[in-house]
């Protein structure tokens, strides 16, 4: 209407000098601006109406309000709901979910962005398409869109660590201008991020309570009042099925989902395909179905993921075994359960383990109750009953989740006299940030100063005078300027070298027999000149498929904080895409600057880890006690220690065969005696002790190792004979995390420089080892050459998901061996670059290590003493 007028107001002034027609004058807008009927001015200079015409013009244009979408737009969730905030975690993908909609508008097309720093202060960006239609009424109901952010140290009301933006998008689809938006109830150019965000500590375990009512009884792990009274604090967050992300990378951040009356038709298909690979991923499932088991055993993927199979769904009386050991306590004697319990009947599976079995009515096969099974890094408990129903009544709900989720106590003599929480994954950083050449840089940059000052300086003038070519001075500067400049270009990339170059730190997990593995990559990529690339990592790259939906990931490591507290950062920033559901980065700029980065690989190996080995008890008169030397059984006996001896003394029997094409180095074997948990009887902080790390050493291409061997030795250079008691203390894994992590903290070691370019040195094998196990880590003296300065205590911080100490247990043993960057090995997780729009290629990296790690099952013996 406002162009209208405009254009009226200017037909009347300046249009042709011509009488109207009556239709005309009939149809002329009366609120134009035009007098019908009315005579017209009389011509105007040319000069005088142009300038009318600017001045009218300026003034309806100055008045005239900017275009704007009539948008409501929210952002309703970061992360997950705790119990006092919405938690995310630093490093971890965290789902961000707006809600937007229409107000007095028809239509409206663009795109929603994401955008948080990296450690390089550049901004990965994360954006879906919005398509909006109004409905007939005023407001159509608001839809809701899901992106993904990296956490990073600055996440707070006053300093967020996302950005969220709408923009529009022109008709060539491509990205428009900021759209204004209505944002709690103020127009807004940025979303506002929600006030009590709270940050989940890596050193915490995140349990998600999935289920359509309240949080239940598992909120009591985590109330303020537990806090120390566990290894790791618990923090608890509950959300519908239907909240649940459709990328497993939305659950990155949790550790544990407890979901009660299961029922997975509440779930679309990709949020069912999520939880399973985030299960894979290291995640600990809890599934509970009593009334709705039937359709969690028949519907796919979770029927043939559960340790049991379910058979059929019945009414029960009393569960006595589950009463008295899991729910019974000082504080409540008598725990009561409903007077009818549906409960699921069914079998368990040859992998699967039983945790607590009851025997119902008047059959005499007990029935699984409670169930586990090993997934990739992860693991699946099955509870074939409502836990709500288990816990209706008066119970030690404490109790049952203690043993369910394995939750261990705080053992004080461990926590006495820790001097500092040493976060391993800093010594990962330095693996993959080239931090060996900055000393070559500064090294050249120095030489190449004091030979620039010479020759510009006295050279050039000894050098024309000698010649009687003073009067040259300034052409020799300008030459000894070009020749300069030529060589510090060539001093710059032979230092650098040509093109990029690659280091990383591999992660393989795997089970014996199986080639599909799962892998965890941290790389550093640096180019020799300012260059943009799309990064890739393919999950079969044979195929050369361009990026598309996948379970492998590529993300930036996050920014981290600077000693003032501010987020670290370079200048010149720059936007680049990150595709969760892709793994791939799209226009990363690459300048002096090196990119890290985090890679999730799933594929095939070409071979894998053959074993098959069972745990064995020797003949207690082998034994050597460390005290009385060597007894006899019936000694053994009299002494009442027989049944807990018995079980240190399990050793494993059978063969390790390296089926990989080549070598693995620093072969270990790790195997628990007892599980953390074994009916009421608990390891708590002793754990470490219960389980034993026996040195294979070096496994060629196709060799097989005895595994028998391990037990004996040469006694004074005659034949082999059992190793005595006392070395076994030696190789405990408390022995070897000692050992290990001295390697690592050491002052020495570090001042030297060890741990920042010799991969081979065991620096940073020792720093995986002590990933590997670091729930399992007690503390251990640290200082420089390993004498203390107190104590060290391991923290999880961003290697989180390295951690697989809850699958060493009495039913798996676990096989490791190290492969260093070489011809002849190359880390199954391949990088590849491309600039524009030509083809990926890979790049070779210049140096890394890649650790194998392979689940094995263990054939049980009926001895074991377990």
């Amino acid at each position: 209407m406002q162009d209208r007028r405009l254009y009226n107001l200017l037909v009347c002034l300046w249009g042709p000098k011509r009488s109207m027609s009556p239709i005309e004058s009939r149809i002329a807008d009366p609120a134009s601006g035009c007098c019908q009927g009315h005579p017209r001015r009389p011509q105007q200079p040319g000069l005088a109406r142009a300038g009318w015409m600017a001045i009218i013009l300026s003034t309806l244009l100055a008045a005239a309000p900017p275009a704007r979408a009539e948008v409501l737009a929210d952002i309703v969730a970061i992360g997950y709901p705790f119990q006092n905030g919405w938690g995310y975690r630093q490093g971890a993908w965290t789902p961000v979910v707006v809600e937007i909609a229409l107000l007095n508008q028809t239509a409206f097309d663009g795109r929603l962005r994401l955008q948080q720093p990296d450690r390089d202060g550049d901004f990965p960006v994360d954006e879906v398409e919005v398509h909006l239609i109004q409905a007939n009424d005023s407001q159509a109901s608001p839809r809701r869109y899901t992106l993904y952010a990296l956490a990073h140290p600055t996440g707070s009301a006053d300093r967020p660590f996302v950005q969220v933006q709408l923009f529009s998008q022109t008709q060539d689809g491509q990205l428009g201008s900021v759209v204004e938006v209505i944002s709690q109830g103020a127009r807004q150019r940025t979303l506002p991020i929600p006030q009590n965000l709270i940050e989940v500590g890596e050193d915490d375990r995140a349990i998600l309570s999935v289920g359509e009512g309240t949080i239940g009884k598992i909120g009591q792990v985590g109330q303020r009042a537990m806090y120390g009274k566990y290894e790791r604090n618990n923090r608890v967050a509950h959300i519908a099925p239907a909240g649940l992300p459709d990328l497993w990378q939305g659950l990155e951040m949790i550790d544990v989902i407890v979901w009660d009356d299961a029922d997975p038709t509440r779930l679309s298909d990709a949020q069912a395909r999520a939880l399973v690979e985030w299960t894979y991923q290291g995640g600990d499932l809890i599934l509970a179905a009593g009334r709705t088991a039937g359709t969690l055993g028949d519907t796919k993927p979770f029927g043939s993921l559960l340790p049991v199979q379910i058979e059929s769904v019945e009414a029960i009386d009393d569960l006595p075994t589950l009463r008295t050991k899991y729910l019974r306590s000082k504080d409540v004697p008598e725990p009561e359960l409903p007077s009818k319990l549906t409960i699921a009947r069914c079998r368990v599976r040859p992998d699967g383990h039983v945790i607590l079995e009851e025997t119902v009515g008047e059959s005499t096969v007990p029935i699984p109750l409670i169930s586990s099974r090993g997934l990739g890094r992860g693991r699946l408990v099955f509870i074939a009953a409502s836990v709500r129903d288990l816990l209706s009544g008066p119970c030690d709900a404490v109790k049952f989740w203690n043993i369910v989720l394995e939750l261990r106590p705080v053992d004080p003599d461990s926590e006495q006299s820790i001097a500092a929480l040493e976060p391993v994954f800093k010594h990962v950083e330095r693996a993959i940030g080239f931090s060996g050449t900055g000393g070559v840089y500064l090294a050249v940059a120095l030489v190449f100063l004091v030979a620039y000052v010479g020759l510009s300086t006295g050279g050039v003038w000894w050098f024309l005078k000698s010649r009687g070519w003073s009067k040259h001075n300034w052409s020799a500067f300008a030459a000894v300027a070009v020749v300069a400049t030529i060589v510090s270009l060539a001093a710059v990339q032979s230092t650098r070298g040509f093109g990029q170059k690659l280091e990383h730190i591999t992660v393989v997990d795997g089970t014996a027999g199986d080639r599909f593995v799962r892998a965890i990559s941290y790389c550093g990529l640096r180019a020799t000149m300012d260059t943009t690339l799309d990064i890739w990592i393919p999950g079969d790259y044979a195929m050369m498929n361009e990026p598309a939906e996948t379970t492998c990931y590529l993300k930036p490591l996050p920014a981290v904080l600077s000693l003032d507290g501010q987020a670290g950062a370079y200048t010149d920033p720059t936007p680049y895409t990150v595709r969760p559901a892709r793994a791939v980065l799209e226009n990363v700029r690459l300048r002096a600057t090196v990119k890290q980065l985090e890679a999730r690989w799933f594929g095939e190996l070409p071979g894998t880890i053959l074993a098959k080995i069972r745990a064995e008890v020797p003949p207690l008169s082998d034994a050597t006690d460390p005290a009385n030397g060597t007894v006899s059984d019936e000694d053994w006996e009299s002494s009442g220690e027989a049944a807990s001896r018995s079980v240190r003394r399990m050793e494993l029997r059978g063969t390790v065969t390296n089926g990989l094409p080549f070598t693995l180095h620093n072969c270990l074997i790790f195997h628990a005696l007892r599980d953390v948990y074994n009916q009421d009887f608990y390891l708590g902080g002793e754990r470490s002790k219960w389980i034993y790390v026996h040195r294979i050493g070096t496994l060629a291409a196709g060799e097989s190792f005895d595994l028998e061997t391990l037990y004996l030795s040469p006694e004074s250079g005659g034949p082999l004979a059992r190793i005595p008691f006392t070395e076994w203390s030696k190789r405990t894994l408390d022995a070897r995390q000692s050992q290990w992590g001295r390697s690592w903290t050491s002052v020495l070691r570090q001042a030297k420089g060890v741990s920042q370019v010799d991969f081979g040195g065991g620096v940073y094998q020792d720093v995986l080892l002590s990933a590997t196990t670091a729930s399992d880590a007690r503390t251990f003296s640290g200082g420089m050459m390993g004498f203390g300065f107190g104590k060290t205590k391991i923290s999880r911080a961003g290697l989180r998901c390295l951690d697989i100490s809850d699958r060493i247990d009495r039913r798996t043993a676990l096989f490791i061996g190290f492969a260093e960057e070489s011809p002849d090995h190359t880390g199954p997780v391949i990088l590849c670059t491309r600039s524009g729009n030509g083809r990926f290629t890979p790049v070779k990296p210049t140096q890394g290590l890649t650790l194998y790690r392979f689940l094995i099952p263990l054939i049980q013996s009926s001895e074991d003493g377990g």
